[in-house]
C-alpha cells in the first residue's frame, strides 16, 4: 500500500482497554500519531474521517482503499453519538457507528461524482467471537459478556470453529449501473477471489509467479451469470482439515474435541463422532445428518477432500501447492516466557519433486558452479543449520549446504554486513518451471532472487524472503522465456532489517550454455 493509517499492533485478546498494560499506538504511515491508545471509543470515527479526507485528496485518480475496522472486534468502544443508543448494548452501539461510517463513506462519493464509477464491497472475515468462558467450558471463569459480542444465528457455531457460523458472512457489493440493487446470491464467494476479481475490474496483470486460490467473480457479482466461479469451499482450522462444501452439501470429517494441530483456536473445536452430510440449502444450521441418506454425496464430497489433502494439504501432509513449509511446533501465540532450548531441532526438507534436470544443491561444499560476480562474501556456502539467533528455527533446506548471504563472527552471531551478487552459469531455458528454496528478506531494488537474462542482465522476474528464519519453497512460471539464455541470481544490497538471504535446490528444465 501507499499510505496507512491504523493500529501495527491491537489489544485484541482482552475485554476492555485496562485489562492488559499493553497500550496499541496508531501511526500514519512512519509516523506515530497516537502514542498509546487508552479507548476505543472513538476509533471508527476516527477511521472515518482519514478514510473521507483520503478520497477526497485521492479523486482524481483511481484508488484503492481498504477500510479495516477494528471494532467490533473486542475490546469494544462507541463514540458518544452512539453509546447507550442501541437496544443490544455496547457491541450493538458498536455495529451502529459502523453502519453510520459507511452511510458517509456514500455520501463522500456521491458527493464526488465518484459513486457511480466505484466498486463498494462490505463485508467481514470471520463469524462472532462468542466465548462466554473460555473454551465454552459450563461454570469456567467468566470472559466475554454478550453484549460484548454478537450471534451467528441461525447459523450453528462461532468464531473459531468449523460450522458456518464461524465462516459464513455476510457479503454486500455496490456498483450502481453494473450490479443490480437487491439481488441477493446463495453463491459460494471467498475473500480469495476478490483479488482476482478486483485485477480483472481494474484491468490489472495477475503475477505470474505463483498459482491464486481465489477466482474472478466479476461476472457473478454483475449478473451476467447466476453461478458463481467457485462452487466449493475447505474448512480448516489451523492446518486440519475439517470438511468440505461444494454447492448445497457441506460434509463434515470425524474429529476429536481441541483437535492436535489446531493450536489457540482448537479449544473451540467441538467433536465430530462420525461423517456427517449437511443440505445447508433447508438446514443453514447444520442439524441433521444426512449422510446415510445420501451415500452418493458423501463419496463425492470425500473426494473433493482427497483432492484437497493432496494440493493443499493437511495436518498429516505438506500439499504439493504449499508455498512455505514449517516443520516445526507450532506457535500460535507466543507464551509470557521462551524456554532456552538445549537441543538443536533437526531441519525438515520437503521433499519437493525437482522441475527439471538441472539442479544447484550446494553440496560439493563448493558454489556448485556459481560464481560472486559482484562484493565480496566470506562464506557463501554454508553448513550453518540455523541462524545463531533462531536455533529452534532450522532453515529446513535440502541436504547439509546452501548458499548464504549472512555474515558470521567465530559461529556465534550473524550480521546483514555483507553485500554483493552471486549468479548461476548461464543456461538455455527449457522448462515451464523453476523452484528454489528462500528465507531471509526482500526488498525489490535490493534484496532478492531473480532470473536474468544472461545476455542483457536485464530481471525477468523476482522474489525472496517473507523475514523469515525457515526456508519457503518458490515456484515460478517462467514459460515465456523458454529458449532464453538466462540465469539465477542472488542479489543482497541491504544491510539492516532481514537484510540477507539463504537460498537452496535451485531446480529449473534446461541446457548449460557459454
Amino acid at each position: 500500500f501507499d499510505y496507512f493509517y491504523g493500529t501495527p499492533k491491537y489489544n485484541g485478546a482482552t475485554v476492555r482497554v485496562q485489562d492488559t498494560p499493553m497500550r496499541s499506538p496508531i501511526m500514519r504511515n512512519e509516523e506515530v500519531v497516537v502514542k498509546a491508545v487508552q479507548s476505543w471509543d472513538h476509533i471508527t470515527a476516527d477511521y472515518t474521517r482519514e478514510a473521507i479526507e483520503w478520497i477526497g485528496k485521492n479523486k482524481a485518480q483511481p484508488f484503492f482503499l481498504y477500510l479495516a475496522h477494528n471494532l467490533p472486534h473486542i475490546p469494544i468502544g462507541a463514540s458518544e453519538n452512539f453509546k447507550g443508543k442501541s437496544d443490544y448494548g455496547l457491541y450493538g452501539d458498536a455495529i451502529e457507528e459502523i453502519d453510520w461510517s459507511t452511510g458517509q463513506l456514500l455520501d463522500k462519493l456521491k458527493q464526488l461524482g465518484l459513486d457511480d464509477n466505484t466498486f463498494v464491497v462490505f463485508t467481514s472475515d470471520n463469524g462472532p467471537w462468542v466465548e462466554t468462558t473460555p473454551g465454552m467450558k459450563p461454570g469456567g471463569k467468566p470472559f466475554i459478556p454478550r453484549d460484548h459480542s454478537g450471534t451467528a444465528d441461525p447459523l450453528r457455531g462461532w468464531k473459531m470453529s468449523a460450522w458456518d457460523g464461524g465462516c459464513r458472512v455476510p457479503f454486500v457489493a455496490r456498483w450502481p449501473g453494473k450490479i443490480q440493487g437487491g439481488r441477493v446470491s446463495d453463491g459460494i464467494f471467498s475473500t480469495m477471489d476478490l483479488l482476482p476479481t478486483f485485477a480483472k475490474i481494474a484491468n490489472a496483470q495477475l503475477p505470474a509467479n505463483r498459482m491464486l486460490d481465489g477466482h474472478d467473480g466479476t461476472r457473478f457479482l454483475t449478473g451476467e451469470t447466476e453461478t458463481s466461479p467457485r462452487d466449493d469451499y475447505f474448512y480448516y482450522t489451523g492446518c486440519l482439515l475439517t470438511g468440505v462444501r461444494v454447492g448445497q452439501w457441506k460434509l463434515v470429517l470425524p474429529r476429536p474435541a481441541n483437535p492436535p494441530g489446531t493450536g489457540w483456536w482448537g479449544r473451540m473445536i467441538e467433536a465430530v463422532k462420525e461423517p456427517t452430510l449437511f443440505d445447508l440449502n433447508t438446514d443453514p444450521g447444520e442439524t441433521t445428518n444426512l449422510a446415510a441418506k445420501h451415500p452418493d454425496v458423501v463419496v463425492r464430497l470425500i473426494q473433493r477432500i482427497e483432492k484437497a489433502r493432496a494440493e493443499l494439504g493437511d495436518i498429516d501432509r505438506t500439499g504439493s501447492g504449499a508455498r512455505f513449509f514449517d516443520p516445526g511446533e507450532r506457535r500460535l501465540e507466543a507464551g509470557a516466557k521462551k524456554q532456552a532450548s538445549t537441543k538443536q531441532p533437526s531441519a525438515a526438507y520437503d521433499d519437493f519433486k525437482p522441475v527439471g534436470n538441472l539442479r544447484f544443491l550446494f553440496e560439493s561444499d563448493d558454489m556448485d558452479g556459481w560464481t560472486i560476480s559482484e562484493g565480496a562474501f566470506a562464506q557463501p556456502v554454508t553448513t550453518m543449520p540455523s541462524l545463531p539467533r533462531f536455533q529452534d528455527q532450522p532453515f529446513a533446506r535440502e541436504g547439509a549446504h546452501h548458499l548464504s548471504t549472512v555474515a558470521l563472527a567465530d559461529g556465534k552471531s550473524a550480521t546483514d554486513s555483507q553485500v554483493g551478487v552471486m549468479q548461476s552459469p548461464a543456461f538455455k531455458l527449457e522448462g515451464d518451471q523453476a523452484a528454489f528454496l528462500v528465507s531471509g528478506g526482500f526488498d525489490k531494488g535490493k534484496l532478492f532472487v531473480a532470473l536474468i537474462d544472461a545476455d542483457s542482465n536485464e530481471v525477468l522476474i523476482r522474489g525472496g524472503g517473507e523475514h523469515d528464519t525457515r526456508m519457503r519453497r518458490v515456484v515460478w512460471d517462467v514459460a515465456k522465456w523458454k529458449n532464453h539464455r538466462v540465469r539465477f541470481q542472488v542479489v543482497d544490497h541491504k544491510t539492516s532489517g532481514w537484510g540477507h538471504l539463504n537460498v537452496d535446490d535451485f531446480s529449473v528444465q534446461g541446457t548449460l550454455v557459454p
